[in-house]
């Protein structure tokens, strides 16, 4: 094998390493995780629960809440046994 050709051998292993130590830099950035909401309220009692709380039955029209201020913005209280 000829001194050429070793070294255009070696070239093309690095851009290879290189290109694929760039994709895993650039992969955290390019995949975001889903928000999944944390609260949900009840409109039928307007008071908000935490998800998974036992005296929440859920219906499909009920609005769901990111945070604690946005429920409480939109008139909701919270629940007295899961205490969100």
């Amino acid at each position: 094998m000829s001194g050429g050709r070793r070294c255009f051998g070696t070239f093309l292993i690095l851009v290879g390493a290189a290109a694929g130590a760039l994709y895993l830099w650039r992969r955290p950035w390019q995949t975001a995780a889903p928000r999944i909401p944390v609260y949900a309220g009840n409109l039928a009692t307007h008071v908000f629960h935490r998800a998974g709380c036992r005296l929440y039955h859920s219906h499909p029209d009920d609005p769901e809440f990111f945070e604690r201020n946005s429920a409480v913005e939109a008139g909701f209280r919270p629940c007295g046994v899961c205490k969100p």
